[in-house]
């Protein structure tokens, strides 16, 4: 079974998500099939990093999981 993937550009970097099979994640590539979403990341608690999508996505994000691929 192929899995959906989405590219994350991080400074020079990209890296390939695999979105889980909820729809949390079919709701963030939706999201992003209609526009480009800039994360602005801020330090929390020195052990995590935090950021907004500018939209609401309380109900959206509910059981939200990336994995990250190098």
């Amino acid at each position: 079974m192929e899995r959906d993937t989405i590219k994350l550009y991080i400074g020079s970097k990209v890296f390939v998500a695999v979105l889980e099979n909820n729809s949390s994640a079919m709701a963030l590539k939706e999201l992003l099939a209609k526009c480009n979403v800039t994360v602005e990341m801020s330090d929390y608690a020195h052990m995590e990093k935090v950021g907004t999508l500018g939209v609401d996505c309380r109900e959206m994000m509910s059981g939200f999981k990336l994995i990250l691929e190098t």
